[in-house]
């Protein structure tokens, strides 16, 4: 219970294989239901993140760090919008970066309370009363960056070493022992690219659509970074 009361005031923690850091964003955002069929979408990340992402080009971002900005688009405002791109483009570039993604899936369940061993194959059509709940992961950690410097001032990083894996599966799982006004009390173990933590999420209060877990989901998927 110790490390639950810990999470009272902070995110969470995340442990790899070269080290530890405290986690700085820990967000989730649930998928529109397909019948019995439910799912979610947690990130973590030791980079601090906002939960609101409309409007951003995740395609323009991988070019130039920021999106193609028009007056017209509907969204966030351009302050805000830029704003989001760099915390985006620094999560994906700075050195020691960690982020980790984990979809989650569940059949006729109220909540998101339980135990969800990770599969590589998940799929919430393969979910039944017997098999109620199931998990799949993703990871990506800047070891290396180099910082690319224009005229004396800092322009981007350039990452030099990389972790990354999708797809992950067993053996591994979720557990989120508390779920409380909407926030989920859990801990994690992604075994096979060594990387666990324990998280308090708060829940985005975007459509999925808009959300920047979202984003990220599309980044790390195709990886278009």
């Amino acid at each position: 219970m110790l490390w639950l009361l810990g999470l009272a005031c902070a995110p969470g923690k995340i442990e790899f294989g070269t080290g530890s850091d405290e986690l700085h964003t820990a967000l989730y955002v649930a998928a529109p239901d397909e019948g019995d069929q439910r799912r979610a979408v947690l990130l973590l990340s030791n980079s601090k993140l906002r939960c609101d992402a409309r409007a951003i080009d995740f395609v323009g971002l991988q070019d130039t760090g920021n999106p193609d900005l028009e007056e017209t688009d509907t969204g966030l405002n351009l302050p805000a919008r830029a704003s989001v791109s760099e915390e985006l483009s620094i999560a994906l570039t700075r050195e020691n970066s960690r982020i980790v993604l984990i979809e989650l899936m569940s059949f006729r369940q109220e909540d998101w309370l339980g135990y969800f061993p990770l599969d590589a194959d998940a799929s919430p059509s393969l979910l039944d009363d017997l098999n109620p709940r199931v998990g799949i992961g993703a990871y990506y950690g800047v070891n290396e960056a180099r910082a690319e410097v224009d005229n004396g001032l800092l322009r981007s990083y350039d990452v030099t070493e990389l972790d990354f894996a999708t797809q992950i599966g067993a053996p591994g799982q979720v557990d989120i022992n508390r779920s409380r006004q909407g926030d989920l009390w859990g801990k994690f173990n992604m075994n096979q690219v060594n990387v666990s933590g324990r998280f308090h999420a708060k829940p985005c209060d975007v459509a999925y659509e808009d959300s920047v877990i979202r984003v990220f989901e599309n980044l790390l998927s195709f990886n278009t970074f």
